[in-house]
């Protein structure tokens, strides 16, 4: 079953990052409960940057799903850059 995003959370644009110039994408692993809530969230590839990491962390762990049948994981990719 197609697992789809009730409530997508955006990482908040670190403002130490914003200064440093920082930019990078973070793949996040988040496994989510049958109700579709986030049972839990990693880091499957990090940006180099633990600034972004934990923004992105954040973000998929606030954010919320569709009820599924049964608990189920995806990959989410945040790409943070200076827009």
């Amino acid at each position: 079953s197609k697992i789809v995003c009730l409530k997508c959370v955006k990482p908040k644009y670190p403002k130490q990052a914003l200064i440093k110039g920082i930019t990078g994408v973070v793949s996040i692993k988040v496994v989510i409960n049958k109700d579709g809530s986030v049972r839990n969230a990693i880091v499957e590839s990090s940006s180099g940057h633990a600034l972004l990491d934990d923004v992105a962390l954040d973000a998929a762990r606030k954010s919320t799903f569709y009820p599924i049948p049964k608990e189920s994981s995806i990959r989410i990719e945040y790409d943070l850059r200076i827009k």
